[in-house]
């Protein structure tokens, strides 16, 4: 949650920290996981924990969502239609 509150692009701040990001990110996705492999709905504690995990989740996303935009946009220069790769499925 202290990467919420800093309005600096992760990926300004170096490797390390982004680094650092994804791993909580890593953690709390474990997290959720896990929790959603117990039955939680008996136990008020661990439901709430995981709700908060995925709303943390959420966030984490958008965050990354910006972040990736942030990205595209300081190096939009470089892409052009040459560089843009699509796949059919």
């Amino acid at each position: 949650m202290q990467w919420e509150t800093d309005p600096m692009m992760i990926w300004d701040s170096g490797p390390k920290e982004a680094s650092d990001y994804l791993e909580a990110v890593d953690e709390t996705g474990k997290l959720v996981d896990g929790l959603r492999g117990l039955s939680v709905h008996d136990n008020q504690k661990q439901k709430e924990i995981l709700h908060r995990a995925m709303n943390i989740l959420q966030m984490v996303m958008s965050r990354l969502e910006e972040e990736l935009i942030h990205i595209l946009v300081q190096h939009g220069q470089q892409f052009g239609p040459k560089n843009i790769y699509s796949r059919s499925i």
